[in-house]
């Protein structure tokens, strides 16, 4: 299957050129700060692009699938993403558990959730009453 060969060309290509820019920028901002991180990307960015050529995946997907290999790829990431959905919130789940019967995580959490979520609610409310007064 020539286009699922070229869809992980393209993704481990873009991975790379990810890292080379992202490298870059991480040097950059060891330098040179804020603006190293900006000449660090842009650099990176343009070595990245130069060394790697490749097609994106939405064009590898027009271009060499077909129309029921498209399909069944998107059925599968939906599968994936659904899967990852499930383990997500199961780890979740284990967590709230955990930190409701553990005193002192229970604690650190409430110190810092309420002043958050109080001023959350505050900003939140001051909107809504600027919103109906304006």
């Amino acid at each position: 299957m020539g286009g699922m060969y070229n869809l992980s060309k393209s993704i481990r290509r873009g991975l790379l050129s990810g890292l080379i820019c992202g490298g870059a920028a991480f040097v950059g901002g060891l330098i040179g700060g804020p603006i190293g991180i900006g000449l660090g990307s842009a650099i990176g960015g343009a070595i990245g692009a130069r060394i790697m050529s490749f097609r994106s995946a939405p064009t590898v997907l027009r271009e060499d699938f077909k129309e029921n290999e498209r399909r069944e790829l998107l059925e599968r990431g939906k599968r994936l993403a659904f899967d990852a959905k499930e383990a997500l919130l199961k780890v979740l789940l284990e967590l709230i558990t955990a930190l409701t019967k553990c005193r002192s995580w229970r604690e650190a959490a409430e110190a810092v959730l309420h002043p958050l979520l109080k001023e959350l609610t505050e900003v939140t409310i001051k909107s809504f009453l600027r919103y109906l007064s304006g």
